[in-house]
């Protein structure tokens, strides 16, 4: 049997509407969706699991998105 991974997205965002429309948009595309509404939790995901792409929101209620770009690019590797 032939198992294909889909590419996995992490959404960081604490406008729900804005988790929710992106969830929809990327998992007709295809993509493993996962979200976070706060930074620490999306460093908590980050620390357990692999994300293809990762979409951030600048301004989150706990810190400054641009805060997990070193992050996410240290979980990559």
């Amino acid at each position: 049997m032939l198992v294909i991974n889909k590419p996995s997205i992490l959404i960081v965002d604490d406008d729900v509407a804005i988790l929710h429309a992106f969830t929809k948009i990327f998992q007709r595309k295809g993509y493993l969706v996962t979200v976070a509404v706060k930074g620490k939790e999306a460093i908590e995901k980050l620390s357990i699991s692999h994300y293809d792409v990762a979409l951030v929101d600048f301004v989150l209620p706990d810190m400054e998105g641009n805060e997990l770009f070193p992050l996410i690019k240290n979980c990559s590797i």
